[in-house]
């Protein structure tokens, strides 16, 4: 993945999504001995004394490597638009760590089932659409396979989003992993509020990264759009991302 940034070109009107958190912690303890001592009988003590301990916490921490929304999967609804914005950031926090190789290229085994988040736009286009992912990874059969819906179309805006229309349909996606790399077909129709059919034929490539030993798929989206309700019904390029966690 060259350059993800769900703000910079996303969307057709369609992410998944791990963060990185950062949680400073600083100790508290200053201590000052109490002791004042009185001999008994004829002797007075000596002792006055004054504790040491002035201690600082060292604990910076870092979390797990994704900022992303919990990813509950198809079916769990429409996103909001706090959430919206929650993944936007968290995409560019995420691709900050590919870019300075903090996250790297990883390999896995066994069957995973991940959810997630997807978003398409059009080229010069300020709105994203954006939805759930559902998909189960085969990785040593090399199967993939799953869904995406719950799509909305939000406007985006000075890097915040404001809800447009819900997209209501289900895509399907079909493909294959090897090693690190997944590549898939994500296809369906999904309608608008003018009751308009888009046809949806994108193509998915990723890249298992461990994120702090956490592994997240995430990659780039290419492929196409038509709207059916337009006279001359051609096909629209669009690109996007997809989160995977």
């Amino acid at each position: 993945m060259n350059s993800l940034s769900l703000n910079a070109a996303l969307l057709l009107s369609v992410a998944l999504l791990a963060g990185c958190g950062t949680t400073m912690n600083e100790g508290t303890g200053a201590e000052t001995g109490t002791g004042t001592e009185t001999g008994t009988g004829t002797e007075t003590g000596t002792g006055t004394e004054t504790g040491t301990g002035t201690e600082t916490g060292t604990g910076t921490e870092t979390g797990t490597g994704t900022d992303f929304p919990t990813a509950n999967g198809v079916g769990s609804g429409v996103l909001t638009e706090a959430e919206i914005n929650t993944i936007l950031a968290a995409s560019d926090a995420f691709v900050s760590k590919i870019d300075d190789q903090t996250f790297q290229p990883t390999t896995a085994s066994g069957f995973v089932n991940y959810g997630g988040f997807v978003g398409i736009s059009a080229p010069n286009d300020n709105s994203i659409a954006i939805g759930n992912m559902s998909v189960s990874v085969d990785f040593d059969g090399g199967a993939v396979s799953g869904s995406a819906g719950d799509f909305a179309q939000f406007i985006i805006e000075n890097n915040t989003s404001e809800y447009f229309q819900d997209l209501p349909g289900t895509l399907n996606v079909a493909g294959n992993v090897s090693n690190s790399s997944l590549t898939a077909d994500m296809t369906g129709n999904l309608t608008n509020d003018f009751n308009e059919t888009i046809l949806v034929d994108v193509d998915l490539n990723g890249t298992l990264y461990d994120a702090n030993g956490n592994n997240v798929i995430a990659g780039d989206v290419a492929g196409a759009i038509t709207n059916s309700g337009f006279n001359d019904a051609q096909p629209t390029t669009v690109t996007g991302e997809f989160y995977l966690q």
